[in-house]
């Protein structure tokens, strides 16, 4: 979890930079030895790090041998520029018609950097910040374009199909992404989106009556006689100053906000608590962090999986915490001002 530019220099031979997901998500591929050695690097540098376990070293000079013989067989196949505009995760720029048809450009992507986080960026400057939607199962894009686009820089992030997190099917997750995409102004054709013969209903759908109810004022009390003024000693009591807390959830959330952001670098604000972490753009290997600092900031023991399904959001979390820690200790008692 680094700048590929601070790994640069810590890379040995025969390690290379597969993929940069995000400003600070960065995948190295190579031989098995060598990425074990690279891990003691990481270490010795204070890079948190996990191991993917792949069949092949991919978007490494390992992919060399065969690249020759893919863009032969790419060659065979009819290839047509397509007509959808799309950014290369190769180039960081617009596909151009000749890149389309360019067997040698395909066979490329095996060998070449995967560079998500330009890419992503590329696409969001063209007008409007844009809304994102995953297509596909799993949100794993959506937690990259989240760390490259800033809050203001898209708008809305989505998932097309629910992953082992989410317990909805998948009916359920498109229809809600349908929803989703409609809510923040992306044009819908509801004519092919739904079964036959469906209508549309206004909401809500009942017309709410508005009756106004008045209450009479109390009867004015009749004066009573004036009573004589009477001189009484003069007493000072003492006023207790108490101290007002707020309550321990709010307190709880405020702190995990600081933690996230003592771990990502990003400051987050209270309005944010709300949001799921893949919206905040953490993804597993983040949240595998985050666990560790629960465990020794508060003695608690989580995995990543919890916090992406039970408790997804700053605030679930704290709200979590807030059951399972036990009660804080009562104040001490103010002493009494006269």
């Amino acid at each position: 979890r680094a700048e590929a530019d601070r790994l640069l220099p810590l890379l040995p031979p025969g390690i290379d930079i597969a993929a940069r997901n995000a400003p600070k998500l960065t995948v190295l591929a190579g031989p098995s030895e060598a990425i074990t050695g690279m891990q003691a690097a990481l270490d010795a540098a204070g890079i948190a790090w996990t191991r993917l376990h792949t069949s092949h070293a991919f978007h490494s000079a390992m992919m060399d041998p065969v690249c020759d013989a893919l863009a032969g067989s790419i060659r065979g196949l009819p290839l047509q520029a397509g007509e959808i505009p799309w950014v290369s995760c190769v180039t960081a720029a617009w596909v151009t018609q000749d890149q389309a048809r360019d067997p040698a450009y395909w066979a490329g992507q095996a060998r070449a950097t995967v560079n998500f986080d330009a890419a992503i960026r590329v696409a969001a400057t063209e007008g409007q910040p844009p809304v994102l939607l995953e297509v596909g199962a799993g949100s794993t894009l959506s937690a990259f374009a989240a760390q490259c686009l800033s809050r203001l820089g898209h708008g809305g992030i989505l998932h097309s199909l629910p992953d082992h997190t989410r317990s909805v099917s998948d009916g359920f997750a498109m229809a809600d992404a349908l929803a989703r995409l409609w809510a923040a102004g992306v044009p819908v054709d509801w004519a092919r989106s739904g079964p036959r013969g469906s209508r549309r209903v206004p909401l809500p759908t009942y017309p709410f009556e508005r009756r106004r109810h008045w209450i009479d004022p109390p009867p004015r009390a009749v004066a009573a006689d004036p009573l004589p003024l009477q001189t009484l000693p003069s007493e000072v009591s003492p006023v207790v100053m108490t101290s007002t807390l707020p309550p321990r959830s709010l307190r709880l959330s405020a702190d995990i906000l600081a933690l996230l952001a003592d771990l990502s670098g990003e400051e987050l604000e209270p309005d944010q608590a709300g949001l799921s972490f893949l919206e905040l753009g953490f993804d597993s290997l983040f949240l595998g962090q985050v666990t560790q600092r629960l465990s020794r900031d508060y003695a608690v023991e989580l995995t990543f999986r919890q916090l992406l399904s039970d408790f997804p959001s700053p605030a679930a979390l704290a709200a979590h915490l807030d059951a399972v820690l036990p009660p804080d200790a009562a104040p001490a008692p103010a002493q009494p001002v006269a």
